[in-house]
């Protein structure tokens, strides 16, 4: 590809200038790409309608091409850009935009197809950036945009790796200097019953389906098991609910396992990957993680095996209480550490009768 000179320039989201907001305009207009500050994570954008630069965006980032860009445009152009608002969008526009909330709605007929998916959906957005709302009102179109990422790859965690990433590649690089939150946009679509979260961000589920008033389920979920020091029982939930997962599944589950005092790094007790072994699955390479704040937060259901691990979880994170749950309904599964070879195999058998309740409750979130 072609090296490309790139700008960097400096901008203070306290003091909007109009010259950097008519040299960025006029960037985008010439059919430049401009990495932009968003109030979640920085971005590639460029001009909606310029179907040659957005090709260009899904060159330079790797971007499958069934993956639409998402459109950052004024509120009064929505309607233009969709042909219906159904009452839920509304309700979360009027909450959340300008904010980190992007919303699928079904695209209008006018728009061009390069920016409808094969769905004939689009997605909105609205950040709450000072800069960006700015350059809207002065640039008179609807820019498309993604994350400042190479595909595949996690958020941008700084200006400096933004820079790595795309100098040569974009003509302009607007600094506002590295942002506290690493978490995109939350990602809700509107054009399914019930809506569906397709990507977790800044918005949580529970704050959505408050405004709207509705459940919403996931596209994805995260599954997390939860013992004392993730060397016996979770490591044994985990490994056999990754063998059996059902295949339509198969791409839409992350499954993990924590223990509340665990030490990082440890493997799995020697009964444990004995009993695993015997059951077909190998727990080898699983090495012993920490329950954390962020862990717990991440996670879209919570298993744990006895009450006082639900105990330790909401007094890290008193909201979880809602999606935490006893993997064994109406009891606990004790702690074989220190017991036989035969009181592992036990404690897994306890373990196998309970998993179908647990494939139940995610059947309940899962689209």
């Amino acid at each position: 590809m072609k090296t490309i000179k790139t700008e960097v320039i400096r901008i203070d989201n306290e003091k909007i200038e109009a010259e950097i907001i008519a040299h960025t305009a006029k960037v985008l207009k010439s059919g430049g790409i401009v990495v932009i500050p968003t109030d979640t994570v920085y971005g590639l954008a460029c001009d909606a309608y310029n179907q040659k630069t957005i090709k260009r965006i899904f060159k330079i980032k790797k971007r499958a091409p069934q993956k639409s860009l998402i459109l950052f445009c004024k509120r009064e152009e929505i309607s233009s850009l969709t042909s219906e608002i159904p009452l839920s969008a509304q309700k979360l526009m009027e909450r959340f935009f300008p904010g980190p909330l992007t919303i699928i709605l079904k695209a209008s007929p006018v728009l061009p197809r390069w920016l409808v998916s094969k769905n004939g959906t689009v997605g909105i957005r609205l950040p709450q950036q000072s800069f960006v709302l700015t350059l809207l009102e002065k640039f008179h179109s609807p820019l498309a945009t993604t994350s400042a990422n190479l595909s595949g790859r996690g958020e941008p965690k700084s200006i400096e790796e933004v820079i790595t990433n795309f100098w040569g590649k974009v003509e302009l690089i607007l600094d506002a200097g590295s942002s506290q939150k690493t978490s995109p946009s939350t990602v809700i679509d509107l054009t399914r019953e019930p809506a569906v979260i397709l990507r977790k961000g800044e918005i949580s589920k529970n704050l959505l389906e408050e405004t709207i008033g509705e459940k919403i389920k996931l596209e994805r979920i995260t599954v997390l098991f939860i013992c004392t020091g993730n060397t016996c029982r979770s490591p044994l939930a985990q490994g056999y609910f990754q063998k059996i997962i059902p295949l339509k599944m198969k791409n839409r589950l992350i499954v993990i396992s924590a223990g509340t005092a665990a030490v990082d790094g440890l493997p799995a007790a020697e009964y444990t990957q004995q009993v695993g072994l015997e059951q077909g699955f190998d727990l080898s390479r699983h090495r012993t993680r920490l329950l954390t704040d962020s862990l717990i937060k991440e996670t879209d259901l919570i298993f744990a095996m006895e009450s006082k691990h639900i105990e330790e979880i909401l007094s890290i994170v008193p909201e979880a209480s809602e999606k935490t749950f006893l993997l064994k309904q109406g009891g606990e599964i004790s702690d074989p550490i220190g017991q036989p070879l035969e009181v592992y195999r036990q404690v897994f058998e306890e373990i196998k009768e309970n998993i179908p309740l647990a494939l139940e409750r995610i059947n309940q979130l899962l689209y």
